[in-house]
């Protein structure tokens, strides 16, 4: 494409649709941005009857997870991203944008998509699960028993139901709440074959 029919495509217009995105860039700050339509932002002012100058646009940042308010902040209606820093690690946050003329009054306009925050220490999980890559033979996923100096080490190898069982357990939230139970999982043979797929080891996953 040459720069000329690059400098001639037409952007989409800002503020066609309202949306808010949030993004966590670490385990205390996560960034927001977002954008709204004249539409819904008559429509929220209408609904609400605020008039006047005294009208502010607010954003609320929220831990569903605790069911509380963890900061709110005047943003300005020319404002339209933000870094937050945000009170605890390893958390779930949502953000309202929404109009306000004090006196606790808040009128949502919109609301993001919720961010998790990743903890500030490194992960507690240790096991592994092995794959040994040679071409000349199949290969299939296995694990290791602790080494123990009175035996040998035991191997246990894997079956794609052993796999799927494995994160099973890692998600145990979302087995509680049902989504795992409509998850069509790819239908793929543990043992890997050669030279087909060459140096390239595919163990599956899921698609919604």
């Amino acid at each position: 494409m040459s720069q000329k029919s690059l400098d001639s495509t037409e952007l989409p217009a800002p503020g066609q649709h309202s949306h808010c995105v949030l993004i966590p860039r670490d385990p205390e700050v996560i960034f927001a941005y977002w954008d709204y339509s004249k539409e819904d932002l008559a429509r929220v002012r209408n609904a609400s009857e605020l008039k006047g100058e005294d009208v502010h646009c607010m954003l609320r940042l929220q831990t569903p997870s605790n069911d509380g308010l963890a900061l709110e902040l005047d943003v300005g209606f020319e404002n339209k991203n933000c870094y937050l820093t945000v009170p605890r690690d390893n958390e779930n946050y949502r953000v309202q944008i929404g109009l306000s003329a004090g006196k606790g009054q808040f009128f949502p306009l919109m609301q993001s998509n919720m961010a998790h925050t990743p903890p500030r220490s490194i992960s507690k999980r240790n096991d592994l699960i092995w794959q040994d890559i040679d071409p000349r033979k199949q290969s299939v996923p296995y694990i290791e028993e602790e080494p123990k100096k009175s035996r040998k080490t035991r191997v246990y190898h894997l079956t794609v139901q052993d796999i799927r069982d494995y994160y099973r357990n890692i998600f145990t939230s979302l087995v509680r709440k049902g989504n795992l139970k409509n998850i069509t999982w790819q239908k793929v043979d543990p043992k890997v074959e050669y030279p087909e797929l060459k140096n390239a080891a595919y163990l599956g996953s899921s698609h919604g």
